[in-house]
């Protein structure tokens, strides 16, 4: 069975005035631009979503495709984007703290912080001790 459609909330959905339907170029504009018919608020969620130190989305030009404008949507992506700033902000608290060992980062941070195996050292006794 078809859902009904969702009433566009992003600014920058097809019937938004000027980038006719938001797509390739047209979006990034929008996006970065000054004169711009998204909202400010819409602006700054994507901004945050397509980060250009964290996304390449950019180079697909006029071939991408914005995501979905609808209300969930929108709001999902709101949700993720505020609980990503969250475990960054525990990750840099965290990293910045006494606590924090470069071999034992803990579960805050990606598996590839922590090494696969520890190189065998001596004991107290003089025997060797595998890690």
């Amino acid at each position: 069975t078809r859902q009904p459609l969702e009433k566009a909330t992003g600014s920058w959905g097809s019937e938004s005035v000027g980038i006719d339907a938001a797509i390739g170029t047209a979006f990034w504009s929008a996006l970065e631009g000054p004169e711009t018919p998204l909202t400010k608020e819409d602006q700054a969620l994507l901004r945050r979503v397509f980060n250009p130190h964290l996304s390449d989305r950019r180079a697909e030009r006029e071939k991408f495709i914005p995501p979905d404008s609808s209300a969930s949507y929108v709001h999902g992506l709101a949700s993720l984007i505020k609980a990503e700033e969250q475990v960054r902000e525990r990750r840099r608290e965290h990293f910045l703290s006494k606590e924090f060992l470069p071999n034992e980062p803990g579960p805050l941070f990606p598996s590839s912080w922590t090494p696969p195996f520890e190189v065998a050292r001596r004991t107290q006794c003089g025997s060797l001790k595998v890690l």
